[in-house]
């Protein structure tokens, strides 16, 4: 990522973590306190940061960015496009989590269950969720765009991987 071309390894480690542990919290308090606890629940506040906080402490694999800490932040952007609500934040973190996730530990299973919502909001609920929509294309195209290397690969069978590459400079030394 960004971060270990501008920071040493170590540093590089410590603030991607902490990055990543701040979204888990932030997206899981976000979903919670806006769309999942009541507006009528007494402890709303304390019961959405109490589960924040004990969210952003699960042993997440940090060195693949928001994979899967993020979700609940991108599921919170989603919620926010369908009611309409904090259209622009929420473009903005549909971006960030294209842009710091990785799409096959968690990002197609992402774009699986949001065509599926889309789906069904649109067939069953007859409803066309512009924004909604909107996010599921920007999703994916960021998710293109990021990993154009390895769709080149997966398209053209004459490409050389990685792992080719490093046994010619193996066997060559």
């Amino acid at each position: 990522t960004l971060l270990y071309n501008l920071f040493p390894t170590f540093y590089a480690y410590i603030i991607n973590d902490c990055l990543v542990r701040v979204f888990a919290a932030f997206g899981l308090y976000q979903l919670l306190y806006s769309h999942i606890l009541g507006e009528n629940e007494k402890y709303r506040k304390t019961i959405s940061l109490v589960c924040a906080l004990i969210y952003c402490y699960v042993p997440f694999y940090t060195v693949y960015g928001i994979s899967a800490a993020g979700i609940p932040l991108v599921f919170y952007a989603f919620t926010n496009l369908y009611k309409r609500n904090k259209i622009n934040i929420s473009y903005a973190i549909v971006m960030l989590y294209g842009l710091y996730s990785s799409f096959v530990l968690s990002g197609i299973f992402v774009c699986i269950v949001a065509f599926v919502c889309l789906c069904y909001i649109y067939f069953y609920k007859k409803n066309s969720a512009p924004h909604l929509f909107g996010a599921f294309i920007y999703l994916c195209l960021y998710y293109i765009i990021v990993n154009t290397n390895t769709i080149y690969n997966f398209i053209n069978p004459n490409a050389l991987s990685h792992r080719v590459v490093f046994w010619y400079d193996v066997r060559d030394a």
